[in-house]
């Protein structure tokens, strides 16, 4: 019963945030999803096999370097599979076994507010792969956390933050410009498009992110 919120997901969160905002548009201001997996993954089958053969831990340790990022140091690396570790079997297998079978790619073209898709690009899970599912949305941002960890909020938490507060802060201002900007927005040749120069004094200067707007449509961007 309360006023809508900006809604943000990480991993397997930002599956189930697309999910929601999908059906309940009612109910966001935002959204931003950090590593988004549309599509459960395909390496389950070897996943459970491992986990069955030799713990949880051993998985963990497995994939974490992916996870983290070719240059984590070891000691952060065994740090996090023994947390992800301690896991209980029957929970990892429960998860493993459901998480595959997700696919949200329907969802995305029904989510009506703003979406910041934040990514980094890992070999994994790089930057065109964010494009390809960006491209569904009606309205969307990019934000590349740099670093080849794919889960960005995970290594990269503070820069995380910071694009995603800036993004908010960047719609919280649109929303009180809809009534007084009446020039129309700056369009570039590509699919690409500007943004507003009023709008665009309320994101703070920052090298560390690529931001673009793009509206997978021919039509202006409704400002």
């Amino acid at each position: 019963g309360g006023a809508p919120v900006h809604l943000i997901g990480a991993k397997i969160g930002a599956t189930v945030s697309a999910h929601f905002a999908a059906r309940h548009p009612q109910l966001l201001k935002t959204l931003t999803l950090i590593g988004l997996p549309v599509n459960g993954p395909k390496s389950r089958a070897e996943w459970i096999k491992l986990v069955h053969a030799q713990g949880v831990r051993a998985w963990a340790r497995l994939t974490m370097e992916d996870r983290l990022g070719a240059g984590t140091p070891t000691a952060m690396l065994e740090a996090w599979s023994d947390l992800m570790g301690a896991t209980p079997l029957s929970t990892m297998l429960g998860f493993m076994g459901a998480v595959g079978g997700f696919n949200v790619a329907g969802d995305l073209p029904r989510i009506a507010c703003p979406v910041l898709a934040m990514t980094s690009d890992s070999k994994l899970h790089p930057v065109a792969e964010a494009e390809s599912w960006r491209k569904q949305l009606r309205q969307s941002e990019l934000a590349v956390i740099p670093g080849d960890g794919f889960h960005a909020s995970a290594v990269y938490p503070d820069a995380c933050a910071q694009a995603a507060l800036a993004f908010i802060a960047a719609k919280t201002k649109t929303a009180k410009l809809l009534t007084s900007v009446t020039s129309p927005p700056m369009q570039s040749s590509s699919a690409s498009i500007a943004w507003h120069p009023a709008v665009s004094s309320a994101l703070p200067p920052s090298s560390r992110f690529v931001f673009q707007r793009y509206w997978p449509y021919h039509d202006p961007i409704p400002w």
